[in-house]
């Protein structure tokens, strides 16, 4: 034992090598950390890593956040903020802020946290980071709650220690600093200090430590609550696995012990450098833009990076513990999700059931020979047939999905089956066997006391089934088998579209079990059949929201609501209640029909609201029993009931009639309306939390909602959607005050009398585009994978029909910076998307302006073979800002008439001056754009242009960047052609700054891919084109060396209505990895079901290559004339 442990010993903190039990898991937290070592970045760059990392993990809901740096003089600096990370945000950049952001740091490691308040107030002072010190020599960050924190205060309070926060956190740091302060020795190492720290903590956490006297190293550790490392480097990795060391083997106490390890027992770079990046994160969305190369930490890991190498040790080995970790290769696809027209994240999935449902049933089910297979429970069939009962275990909505479906797994197994709470389960210590088979039901993969549950079945021998949303969840990685649900990323608070997925889960696993029962198959074949048309009547369902949305008028100001049925509904009951409670904060109770006069009927009068769930089933009978008792004692239910159903709608105050399905899938449309209404409900109770936002209206102090008119709410939630822009209610809105309230920390008012405003000003919003002309098929994932190369992506939507959900062929994207807005406008114009080019504008936020006649010309005596939207536009660029312009086409080519709108009528009025009558090749335009490359990174606009002006005018010069640093190229734009031919002439091959700039003329982009080389890579893909016409592309971007992502220039996608091929061109520059991007393409198509077939062709010379995405803008055939009509409506 070192000197160090038998000093803390003699001071009375008593080591314990036992583990608590771990049942309080706080899951609505968010750790993000990044460590560059060797990798020169700006200080503006981290704080942008770090940002973005903590808004992948805003979706988990939180109060505050905080981030911790280093300030270049040896200590760190901290920043933390009540609300939301953008305030962070905004802190970070203020004016007050004397850290130099544009300084190049080589090596640094910085921590990020948003917090949800379990222990003391949300404030910036209980956030995390949270610190030792005044001098922050010692900062963490945590996620979940250590039980015995009030005894570790009053030991550190007895001995000196000040307290600044409310937090069970804040002795963590306290107490490192403790045993740091009071060490015998110099060479104590961070990672012994940390481990002296976690022997005292009970309860649970993820850790990540930083320290001044430690500078680049981080140390992490977790126990109960999940966290993982995520590894980058341009050069190979020393190994695909790290041993774990273990005390008593290689361990000592020097300050340098991971330079002192075996490179066998540590993950580094392999290069002069050894530069490495490393990202710490509790949830994978965080890390899988930058790398997809993971380690997942076990309990009572702790993992330490310094001088750019990786370790792992633990302080015991157990018997049967697997010694190493291995990076494994993230299979998830990235994509910023969004609401789309939707007010909510919840509402959106509970109208995209139909597709969850669909996709949990793909390539599981063979409706045709009623065949179902499940591919991570075939290899263990035979064990789970020989069992002796089974057990579904979960928590809350996972809990419901094995109610309702215990009966017909009792049906098609004939075996037991028992369906816990997990924590009840725990509780009880509950016998389990070793011929039990367990379920373990959870969305997240990730609920603590699902997992302690787990934890105990397999102590007991139990085979252990897992069945989640989220693949590398510790449920999917801890059992022996499993089924992914596939519903897709849920963010919404309430779990609605998991719900149904894990149910349609359970009964196909049913069905696999009594395939070869021959007195079930008449059951099954009636099972599947339902379950083939079950997406469909799912969207019947969701077209009774408007009805849905009446009856929640009528009930959102009651205090209660009952919901009632029996059989297999009684879970719907259960599930319903619990979304109300849930989102509505409304009491409700779901009821057993059965046990109504046991209780519950004395509940039931005049005022009380019921919703009865009737079907057509073997309780049709005993449910009207029930019904005639609630009627008999005034009650007036609300019930759902099949349709033309007489005989229940006659004793209903109101029905909401619903499709009929097989008994034991009737659940499913039956638990949908209830979900529709507790979202109704909530929005109507003033509750906006249906997303992990919680934007909340309430009154200030007394707590009642305030109800707005019609014109006063639109506006609120037009300002909530578009969370970028600055509002205040009172500055924007005139009228009577009423009453005052908050949403999201800042100050409105309610009025009665309302006049809003025009902001005039507002022409168009520097960071939104407009996409029109659309193929009505396309997806925001599609925009998403084209956009997203041109920078990073707020959110995109795809305006649709409200009634149908059919597209509108335009939709709107939000760049997170103005410069990411511009590239996609400049190359993204005119590009094919699905067939069929796309128009690129800046979105007008002016909704008058769009519909004003000012500025607007209309062209007709266009030729219709060559003259498209693109050519129209160049020509008339040079008379004044334009807003819109577009030649009208159908699908065989152009109409031969146009519009183009100007920003002035003067623009307008100059235009027609100089066009109208004239030959298009009459007229040319009079400025030259001039392409320079290779310039030096410190060259700016201003002296781009004092260069070039030398030899005329220059009326434009713009250095094209990407976070605030040059790309090394730019355009500058001369009033006269001889000048820039002057230019051209006089400054290619000269030397600029401390680099020969090229100076040539800028073609457009279809003449450039005529002459710039290219290495090409040709494949042929047999399979299924959907799935791969969405992800292509991201993908190699995704999963690309870094040759491959810095010379990928076009990933091109055709694919025929129905077909099974698709054919994919990559182009890449002389400096790119063209087999990278094979062999990267080739892994994604075998992991894809079913297989694919490819063919390769790699030309290794360059090409000329001719095709492009747009037609060229040719001029009109001898004697076609331009034609102007302004009075043209």
């Amino acid at each position: 034992m070192s000197a160090c442990m038998t000093f803390i010993q003699g001071t009375g903190l008593e080591f314990s090598a036992v583990h608590f039990p771990i049942r309080h898991v706080v899951n609505m937290y968010g750790i993000f950390a990044y460590l560059n070592y060797r990798v020169p970045r700006t200080r503006k760059e981290i704080f942008t890593t770090l940002v973005k990392g903590l808004q992948r993990l805003e979706y988990r809901g939180y109060d505050s956040a905080g981030i911790a740096v280093d300030d270049g003089k040896s200590n760190i600096c901290l920043y933390k903020k009540k609300g939301k990370v953008k305030a962070l945000d905004e802190e970070l950049y203020h004016k007050d802020n004397k850290i130099d952001l544009e300084a190049e740091i080589d090596t640094h490691f910085g921590i990020a946290h948003t917090r949800w308040a379990t222990h003391g107030e949300p404030s910036a002072l209980n956030s995390h980071p949270q610190r030792s010190d005044k001098n922050n020599e010692f900062v963490v960050i945590h996620n979940g709650i250590i039980t015995n924190y009030k005894e570790l205060r009053k030991y550190l309070t007895d001995h000196g220690y000040e307290f600044e926060s409310e937090t069970d956190t804040e002795v963590i740091p306290k107490l490192i600093k403790y045993l740091y302060d009071n060490r015998e020795s110099d060479s104590v190492s961070f990672s012994t200090l940390v481990e002296l720290v976690i022997k005292q903590l009970e309860g649970s956490f993820a850790l990540v430590f930083k320290s001044v006297h430690f500078p680049g190293q981080a140390i992490v550790t977790r126990r109960g609550s999940p966290l993982l490392i995520g590894v980058r480097s341009q050069y190979k990795l020393s190994t695909e696995q790290i041993n774990i060391q273990y005390n008593g083997e290689t361990r000592g106490v020097s300050k340098n012990l991971i330079n002192s390890i075996d490179s066998s027992n540590a993950l580094h770079s392999v290069n002069d450098r050894m530069a490495v990046e490393f990202y710490f994160a509790s949830d994978a969305s965080a890390i899988i833009e930058h790398t997809n190369k993971v380690i997942y930490l076990e309990d009572d890991d702790i993992a330490a990076v310094a001088e750019g190498k990786l370790s792992l040790h633990r302080m015991n080995r157990s018997v049967g513990e697997d010694p190493v970790r291995v990076i494994q290769t993230l299979q998830m696809e990235l994509q910023q999700i969004m609401k789309g027209n939707f007010k909510a994240f919840m509402q959106k999935e509970i109208f995209e059931q139909p597709e969850s449902i669909f996709n949990t049933m793909r390539g599981r089910i063979c409706f045709d020979t009623k065949a179902v297979v499940l591919g991570g429970l075939k290899d263990h069939l035979k064990e789970i047939k020989r069992c002796r009962r089974l057990i579904i275990i979960g928590c809350g909505t996972s809990f419901h999905a094995g109610i309702a479906t215990r009966q017909v797994l009792e049906e098609l197994t004939e075996l037991p089956v028992m369906v816990e709470l997990a924590s009840d389960f725990l509780d009880r210590t509950t016998p389990v066997y070793r011929d039990d088979v367990c379920f373990f039901i959870s969305q997240s993969g990730e609920t603590a006391d699902t997992l302690m549950a787990l934890r105990y079945c397999k102590q007991k021998g139990a085979l252990t089934v897992g069945i989640t949303n989220t693949v590398g969840s510790s449920i999917s990685r801890e059992t022996d088998c499993g089924v992914h649900i596939n519903a897709g990323p849920e963010i919404g608070v309430a779990s609605t579209k998991a719900y149904t997925s894990q149910f349609v889960s359970l009964i196909m696993f049913g069905l696999m079990m009594s395939e070869d029962r021959l007195s079930l198959q008449p059951r099954r074949l009636e099972i599947i059949e339902s379950l083939r048309k079950l997406p469909e009547m799912i969207k019947e369902v969701l077209a009774l929201d408007d009805k849905i949305k009446s009856i929640a008028d009528e009930l959102f100001q009651q205090r209660s609501l009952l919901v009632m049925g029996r059989g297999y509904n009684y879970a719907t009951c259960l599930e319903g209640a619990l979304k109300i409670k849930e989102i509505t904060y409304m009491h409700s109770e779901g009821i057993l029909a059965g046990e109504l006069k046991h209780g519950p009927l004395a509940l039931i009068d005049h005022h009380m609201p019921v919703i009865m769930v009737i079907m057509r089933d073997a309780c049709y009978t005993k449910c009207h029993n029930a019904l005639q008792q609630v009627t008999a004692r005034q009650g007036r239910p609300i019930i759902l009931c099949c349709k033309n159903d007489s005989e229940t709608s006659k004793m209903a105050y109101k029905t909401i009639e619903l499709p009929h399905t097989v008994d034991c899938l009737q659940g499913i449309l039956c638990v949908i309306p209830l979900q529709l209404l507790s979202f109704h409900l909530a929005v109507l109770r003033g509750y906006d939390n249906t997303d992990a936002e919680h934007v909340l209206l309430r009154v200030s102090k007394t707590e009642k909602l305030v109800k707005l008119n019609k014109s006063a709410c639109l506006c609120i939630v037009y300002f909530i959607i578009n969370d970028f822009l600055v509002f205040r209610l009172s500055e924007t809105l005139s009228g009577r005050i009423k009453s005052r309230f908050s949403c999201d920390g800042t100050e409105l008012w309610s009025v009665t009398r309302l006049r809003c405003e025009p902001a005039g000003e507002m022409n168009f919003s520097p960071t939104t585009l407009y996409v029109g002309d659309l193929h009505h098929e396309v997806t925001e994932s599609m925009l998403m994978d084209v956009f997203s190369l041109a920078g990073d992506i707020h959110s995109v939507s795809v305006c649709r029909d409200w009634n149908t959900g059919t597209s509108l062929g335009y939709a709107y994207i939000n760049f997170y910076q103005q410069e990411d807005a511009e590239r996609a406008l400049a190359t993204l114009d005119s590009e094919l998307l699905m067939g069929q080019p796309m128009r690129v504008r800046w979105s007008q936020k002016v909704s008058s302006m769009k519909k004003s006649s000012t500025g607007g010309l209309f062209i007709k005596k266009l030729d219709m073979e060559t003259i498209d939207s693109m050519a129209l536009y160049d020509l008339f660029l040079n008379f004044g800002k334009i807003l819109s312009c577009k030649v009208v086409a159908y699908k065989t080519g152009t109409k031969g008439y146009g519009c183009v709108q100007f920003e002035s009528q003067e623009a307008a009025n100059l235009a027609k001056e100089k066009l109208d009558g004239k030959f298009f090749n009459d007229y040319k335009k009079e400025t030259v754009d001039l392409f320079v490359t290779n310039l030096d990174r410190n060259i700016d606009d201003e002296c781009l242009r004092m260069e070039f002006s030398k030899f005329g005018t220059v009326t434009n010069a713009k250095i094209i960047t990407n976070n605030g640093r040059s790309k090394g190229f730019g355009f500058v734009r001369f009033s006269s052609f001889e000048e820039a031919m002057q230019a051209k002439s006089e400054l290619n091959g000269q030397m600029l700054g401390q680099k020969q700039m090229f100076v040539d003329v800028a073609h457009q982009k279809e003449k450039r891919r005529r002459t710039k080389p290219k290495k090409q890579v040709n494949l042929l893909i047999d399979g299924p084109v959907h799935v791969l016409q969405s992800v292509l592309l991201f993908y190699v971007v995704w999963k690309g060396d870094a040759a491959a992502v810095a010379w990928l220039r076009r990933a091109r996608t055709q694919a025929r209505p129905g077909a099974r091929s698709l054919a994919a061109n990559f182009q890449l520059g002389a400096g790119g990895s063209a087999m990278t991007s094979f062999r990267l393409s080739l892994s994604l198509s075998l992991s894809l079901s079913p297989p694919l077939s490819l063919s390769l062709t790699h030309t290794h010379t360059h090409t000329h290559t001719i095709e492009t995405y747009a037609p060229a803008a040719m001029p009109p055939k001898h004697g076609q004339q331009l034609g102007f009509d302004p009075d043209h409506p």
